[in-house]
């Protein structure tokens, strides 16, 4: 990276391993993901990588994974979209208006729009909290995140069924990705795929 003389500074790491909370994500809202913050980290990304800094991006959250594969597919990128398949996650699926319309969200998926919580403490005595800016729509995420992933194939992601096992470094560039196939009856074969970038979005 040029310093303000002009000179080259060497590089002090090779290789970078960052990772983004949802916290960091959010910006100044009081949930979700703040579009301008997104892209200001992505432009970040983008000048370190182009300095020569190899980057591994870890993304904590749920539909994180479809969403980042949908992007980068659009971009042109070849992207393998590994799911284990088969669970069900019961939370998170409030999504606020400003994200229902960035990522654009079909009103068929909102099964409710929510414009009050309700706290219960254990003595029974209850609060309720009115929804900033109108409503927090609710997904099914069964319904949610499998609609999020077949978009993802539509823009040219594609999807493999199974578990990863490990990463290994490849000491020519990237990484090579191990992971177990599977079907609906269990583990069918052990592969490894090589990747430039590989972003871990499977949550806790």
């Amino acid at each position: 990276m040029s310093s303000p003389s002009g000179s080259t500074t060497p590089l002090r790491y090779k290789r970078v391993l960052l990772k983004l909370s949802g916290e960091a994500l959010m910006g100044d809202q009081q949930f979700g993901v703040d579009p301008a913050v997104a892209n200001r980290i992505a432009k970040d990304v983008a000048q370190v990588q182009s300095i020569g800094v190899e980057t591994a991006i870890v993304i904590g959250g749920g539909p994180s994974g479809a969403t980042a594969a949908q992007e980068l597919a659009s971009q042109g990128w070849r992207v393998l979209l590994l799911d284990r398949q088969g669970r069900t996650k019961p939370c998170g699926g409030a999504i606020p208006p400003r994200l229902i319309q960035d990522y654009a969200i079909p009103d068929e998926l909102i099964v409710a729009k929510i414009k009050c919580a309700r706290m219960v403490a254990p003595s029974n005595r209850q609060v309720d909290i009115p929804i900033d800016n109108g409503y927090v729509g609710m997904v099914d995420r069964d319904v949610f995140d499998e609609w999020l992933r077949d978009r993802a194939a539509q823009h040219g992601a594609v999807r493999v069924r199974g578990r990863f096992e490990r990463l290994e470094p490849d000491p020519h560039g990237g990484q090579w990705v191990h992971f177990e196939e599977r079907d609906a009856h269990g583990p069918t074969a052990m592969t490894r795929v090589h990747a430039r970038l590989v972003i871990g979005a499977d949550g806790a």
